[in-house]
């Protein structure tokens, strides 16, 4: 395990050969009959890849997150809340509609599973209580978190690979100064709806000064309309806190429909990601699973293996995109496999491709000629002693095939090795 400084390239390369053959077997998972006497069962290679050591996150502890949600959807989003939050120093802020009972009992039941939470109870409507973190925001730093620098209006299905990450770079930031941070909409159509803002679900941070400002004018700025909660952000940002956008493109609304995969395979760097079970569906806890052992700068990074020239004058080789997809790719002998145009995100999602291109840039064809994909998907990802194991899974039209992975922790558990 390396630092967690450590850079990697967005798709790399490993040498030796890490896919044994496939082995059919019959109903029942029945392992195939031995072979002159010598067990066709082989132990595959193990194969050592450079993996980034996580963060400290001592300084997730200058940031208070605001939510604007309900208990139940709490409960149920929890395991991704826990992931999100809970091995960090930061804390929540939740705003939850009046009426709410038991509120003592459900910020212990959130305490316990190790979410550093407060619930508070508003008379807000909706996308007013999300507007209404600003005034809750000022009262509870005030009141008990004097030292926090930075306020973050989230969605609750806001997913953060790595909050670590995210607050070691708002500390290389001059706190002291009025700061406005979050990113676009992938889909160029939202932004010329609702403008260049930084969307809510892609996480809003917002430095103590600014938040400051803002509140001087809270009321005036809550009066400005019914708009989204994080468009009302922005119009009174732009209003009063005289404070420009400052883009951050690993943060991701994910502002797409139908099937995400070429975004999460792009080999990009994601700090968060949003609308993972409603504008479509993936188990990003799951996902992450990887983390235990391999850090979790790991998820989603990309490596290339396995490439051979076959005898049908084709050359076959491997994409993992870590704990999402394993992906064979099969393109005529005389081309490379850079052919294929991995720099650019595929384009698997619906909706027309220049929709996206401003965010994204361009964008490469789900389907291209002489290039033929065969895709494996996590289906199951587990913790089992200081190991990792990941189950790729691709349907066939009258079987299944099955790829694990096992990633192998160390006793401290770091990881070194899949």
């Amino acid at each position: 395990m390396v630092s967690s400084d450590a850079k990697f390239a967005p798709l790399e390369t490993i040498k030796q050969p890490v896919l044994p053959d496939f082995m059919a077997l019959d109903r029942g998972l029945t392992a195939p009959p031995e072979d002159k006497g010598e067990s066709v069962l082989t132990c595959p290679p193990v194969i050592d890849v450079d993996v980034a050591a996580d963060s400290e996150v001592d300084d997730t502890a200058a940031i208070l997150f605001g939510l604007a949600t309900d208990v139940d959807r709490l409960r149920r989003l929890l395991p991704s809340l826990l992931f999100s939050y809970g091995s960090s120093k930061a804390n929540m802020l939740v705003l939850i509609p009046e009426g709410t009972e038991n509120i003592d009992i459900h910020e212990t039941y959130f305490r316990n599973r190790g979410l550093n939470l407060t619930l508070k109870t508003s008379p807000l409507e909706f996308t007013a209580r999300y507007f209404g973190l600003v005034e809750a925001f000022t009262e509870h730093i005030e009141n008990n978190l004097p030292n926090v620098k930075w306020v973050s209006f989230v969605d609750d299905d806001t997913f953060f690979p790595s909050l670590a990450t995210i607050g070691k770079r708002l500390a290389t930031i001059d706190a002291t100064k009025r700061h406005y941070i979050g990113s676009l909409s992938e889909a160029d159509i939202q932004v010329k709806e609702f403008g260049p803002i930084a969307f809510g679900g892609a996480g809003v941070f917002v430095s103590k000064p600014l938040l400051e400002t803002m509140h001087t004018v809270y009321q005036k700025c809550q009066d400005l309309g019914t708009q989204p909660g994080d468009q009302k952000v922005a119009h009174c940002i732009k209003k009063f806190g005289n404070t420009d956008l400052t883009l951050w493109d690993s943060l991701y609304q994910m502002d797409i429909r139908g099937e995400p995969d070429g975004l999460f395979e792009s080999g990009r760097r994601f700090n968060s990601l949003h609308h993972w079970q409603s504008w479509y569906n993936k188990d990003v806890v799951k996902m992450s699973t990887i983390a235990a052992v391999a850090g979790r700068n790991s998820v989603l990074r990309r490596w290339r293996f396995d490439e051979r020239i076959t005898g049908k004058g084709q050359r076959t080789f491997w994409v993992l995109t870590n704990g999402y997809s394993m992906v064979k790719y099969t393109i005529d002998a005389s081309a490379n496999a850079e052919s294929v145009g991995f720099d650019k995100v595929e384009k698997t999602w619906d909706g027309d491709d220049k929709v996206f291109e401003k965010r994204l840039g361009p964008l490469r064809p789900r389907d291209q000629p002489g290039v033929k994909k065969e895709r494996w998907m996590l289906t199951e990802a587990t913790v089992i002693g200081h190991n990792v194991h990941q189950l790729y899974s691709r349907e066939l039209d009258e079987a299944h095939s099955l790829i694990e992975l096992i990633w192998l922790g160390t006793l401290d558990g770091s990881g070194t090795s899949d």
